[in-house]
């Protein structure tokens, strides 16, 4: 591993550069942005161009001062490895369209108010940035769909290409209704195209000499150029002179006597909805950046720290008069591919920007609004969605299944959604259409039935080791019982849907137990939908049971505070499905009224083979034995020499798991049931540990010396006796059987 990458990255820091390196990693910083800066003419001249052609220097100071804070600040905070911040597209048209709608009568604008407003936004966004970091809601942002994410992305691509379109196409001098002719559209269009096809060459063959600089630099040299060649050619106009290289807006250019007269109150409730996106924007760039440089340094951010360090900026850039700031994903590439690994490269960056800024009086002026839209072209080409370009792909082509299919034309419907909204009303609009279609998308991915399989009673039977008298009943009726398994989220989508799927069962059954073992989250209106299952089926004379869940736990608490009036009393909550039916067996039995499972003449229901006299013969073999609550017949690993048959209590067969005294409950025994013979058929030691679970328990037991005995002096009561344990074990199979045949099937009856 390079030595600047430690063996045992702590959170939130960076790779420590050795010595050796500062220097490299300080000259890589400044190249980064000498490189880069033409960035940001384009984004300053965006961010005000709605203002008119004298507010456009006021853009580019913000835009360069957005770069040293949004880079130097994070830098000196940490929470990631080096910040290359500045404007970004998406923030700055946002930013934009706030400005642009604060025209007056006449299209005029009021300094102050601009100012004022400006400065309102990018520190509210400050403010929530930083707010987002100290509740850790930063993993909540990462939650936007992709199809909403891609088509918010394009929009801001193409909003950015029609309004570099647009000013290719201006008048000069900004002249209504005297735009350029025909011979000047022609020309601007070859320029245009020549420049983009330049940039795209200088990026495919010369990656490390960025083609904004040099789409730039040529645009500027063509446009004199046909200036010298060409006099009378009009290309457009250029950029204003910066008269001098500090804020337009921010507290110090503020003009608290003119800004006396504004209304504070309004002016910030307009700029706090822009914030809140600028915001959101911002942190999701950071968060997916920092993501980006863990897998490449190793190391792990802070999320908290990071969105704080990037508020902080924010706030500052808004105080001075910048430009809202994110981190740049192509700055942090390029800064990579020339050895700006560590922080102080993001110092070195700001420093060298604050140099740039300070020089913008002596270029500014020498840029044409020309070169400035083709820039902005490119740039908005170059952030068109990758994602969303292979689902169109995807579609045209045909490729995948008709369900794949499905799924990417409802993706790509979801992006033309966005995306029109973006280019007809604004990117705010289109924040909260993405916003609605998320909530869309969620809905309609979980508002489906959470009810994974509907087991009848008759079909799936608890662990419970019956008489075959009652196992008969409960095959004739079991089918008034339903163990419905739930899976998924359960909120007021699949709430609904849960409470039309139990009404429909109501009418076959009486006992109606919902499994929550796969349920992990419940949300309050899936919670209430509950409560009013359990109204309904309580009025019409029907038992529901919850298993799986417990009212002391979270998910269960969330039920029963949903209702006022809590219509699930304790005893209708099971740690488990497998008691859940038990008790309602043991219900559907007693009710009964004509059960065979009454005692038989000699009252052990297991022997049902033998006759009074035989079982007489068969209790001098064994020996009885009574246990109490707790007890061990026998455990895990003893020898499997005896033979049970239960007459009185309840055992469970169990299997440890681990420590902690946790375990797997496998059967539980009752009254004329027999156990243990598996081991004792086997010749095995035990599998399983068998625990009395009620007092007062009581049972036969066969030794396998005295089988074999008895096999010697009573062959045919031994031979009766290893029947009734075949039809005993024979019974069991075909429970099992029909069980597994059941769950294969997934059927819903």
């Amino acid at each position: 591993m390079p030595e600047n990458e430690p063996q045992h990255p702590l959170p939130g820091r960076a790779p420590k550069p050795p010595a050796a390196g500062l220097s490299a990693y300080a000259g890589a910083g400044a190249v980064t942005a000498l490189g880069l800066f033409a960035t940001d003419v384009g984004y300053g001249f965006l961010a005000y161009a709605g203002l008119g052609h004298g507010f456009a220097n006021t853009g580019i100071v913000a835009a360069f001062l957005a770069s040293v804070l949004g880079s130097l600040v994070p830098a000196l905070v940490g929470g990631s490895g080096p910040s290359f911040g500045g404007p970004r597209p998406a923030q700055t048209l946002i930013f934009a369209a706030l400005l642009a709608g604060l025209a007056g009568p006449g299209g005029t604008f009021d300094p102050a108010r601009v100012a004022f407003v400006a400065m309102a936004c990018v520190v509210q966004a400050g403010l929530i940035q930083a707010a987002f970091g100290l509740f850790d809601l930063g993993r909540i942002i990462r939650f936007t769909p992709l199809p909403v994410l891609a088509g918010f992305t394009n929009g801001v691509a193409l909003s950015m290409m029609l309004g570099a379109l647009a000013i290719i196409f201006s008048a000069t001098g900004g002249q209504a209704g005297s735009g350029p002719g025909a011979v000047e559209v022609l020309s601007r269009l070859l320029v245009a195209l020549a420049l983009l096809l330049l940039m795209y060459r200088v990026q495919r063959r010369l990656p490390k000499l960025h083609w904004s600089l040099v789409g730039l630099a040529a645009g500027t040299l063509a446009y004199f150029a046909f200036g010298h060649w060409l006099p009378g050619l009009d290309l457009g106009e250029m950029l204003p002179a910066v008269a001098v290289a500090t804020p337009s807006s921010g507290v110090a250019a503020l003009d608290f006597t003119s800004a006396a007269g504004l209304d504070w109150r309004r002016d910030l409730l307009l700029a706090l909805v822009p914030a809140l996106s600028v915001a959101t924007l911002n942190s999701l760039e950071a968060l997916v950046i920092a993501n980006q440089q863990d897998l490449v340094d190793g190391t792990r951010h802070d999320s908290r720290r990071l969105l704080l360090g990037q508020g902080l900026a924010n706030c500052l850039c808004g105080l001075l008069g910048a430009l809202p700031s994110a981190p740049s994903n192509s700055r942090q590439l390029v800064a990579r591919q020339v050895g700006g690994h560590g922080r102080l490269a993001s110092v070195a960056f700001a420093g060298t920007m604050a140099a740039l800024l300070l020089m913008t009086p002596l270029f500014v002026a020498w840029i044409p609004k020309l070169a400035v839209a083709v820039l902005l072209l490119y740039m908005a080409g170059s952030i068109v969605d990758r994602w969303g370009r292979m689902q169109l792909r995807a579609w045209w082509r045909g490729e995948g299944n008709a369900e794949f299919q499905a799924q990417v034309r409802s993706n790509l419907a979801v992006m033309a959604v966005v995306m029109a909204v973006a280019v007809t009303v604004n990117l705010l609009a289109a924040m909260a259409a993405g916003v609605l279609l998320a909530m869309v998308l969620f809905v309609r991915h979980h508002s489906r039935s959470i009810v994974a399989r509907v087991y009848p009673g008759d079909r799936r039977h608890s662990a419970v080791m019956r008489p075959l008298a009652d196992m008969e009943v409960l095959r004739r009726q079991g089918g008034r019982i339903a163990l419905v398994e739930l899976s998924g989220p359960l909120f007021f989508g699949s709430g609904e849907l849960l409470m039309d799927e139990v009404e429909a069962l109501a009418g076959e059954v009486r006992h109606i137990i919902l499994d929550f073992r796969q349920v992990g989250t419940i949300e309050a209106s899936g919670a209430g939908a509950i409560q009013r299952i359990a109204r309904q089926l309580g009025q019409r004379g029907i038992t529901l049971a919850l298993a799986s869940i417990t009212p002391e736990e979270t998910r269960g608490r969330l039920i029963v505070e949903s209702s006022v009036h809590n219509r699930l009393p304790a005893a209708v909550w099971y740690d488990d499905a497998d008691l859940a039916l038990e008790a309602a067996e043991d219900v559907l039995l007693a009710a009964d009224q004509d059960a065979a499972g009454k005692p038989a003449g000699h009252g052990i229901d297991a022997l049902h083979g033998l006759d009074a006299a035989q079982v007489a013969v068969l209790l001098e073999y064994t020996g009885r034995h009574r246990y109490g609550k707790g007890e061990a017949l026998f455990r895990r690993g003893d020898p499997g020499d005896t033979l049970y048959l239960l007459l009185a209590g309840r055992i469970e067969i169990r299997v440890p798991l681990g420590e902690g005294g946790r375990f797997k409950r496998l059967v539980v025994l009752r009254a004329g049931a027999f156990f243990g013979e598996m081991a004792i058929l086997r010749g095995a030691p035990r599998s399983a540990d068998a625990i009395a679970t009620a007092d007062g328990s009581e049972a036969l037991s066969l030794h396998e010396g005295d089988m074999a005995r008895l096999h010697r002096e009573h062959p045919d009561i031994a031979l009766a006796l290893m029947r009734d344990i075949g039809a005993h074990l024979s019974a069991r199979l075909a429970s099992v059987t029909d069980e597994l045949r059941h769950a294969l099937a997934g059927a819903r009856e």
